[in-house]
């Protein structure tokens, strides 16, 4: 019931978190997020629902790293803009 799960945790030091260009031309050029089964192979082979469940899992997971980012991110530009209105 739980194989595949092992690899998921996305804190592991050697889970490479793909950019969101990467993901942007993956979809752009595939139709799909990365690691999701297609429109035809769901009609084809049906969904597995555990292997959903994980996958589901793991692009959450995904999506909270990117936040994490964005908002560091975010914040580093709310400095910068404070310290260029003092510098004025």
């Amino acid at each position: 019931m739980f194989d595949n799960w092992d690899n998921l945790w996305l804190n592991t030091s050697d889970y490479k978190l793909s950019s969101l260009e990467e993901v942007e031309k993956y979809i752009a050029e595939h139709g799909h997020l990365p690691g999701m089964p297609t429109a035809s192979q769901v009609a084809e082979a049906g969904i597995a629902l555990g292997e959903t469940e994980r996958i589901l899992t793991e692009k959450v997971e995904e999506l909270t790293l990117h936040l994490i980012e964005m908002n560091k991110e975010i914040k580093a530009l709310r400095e910068e803009i404070t310290t260029l209105k003092v510098e004025e």
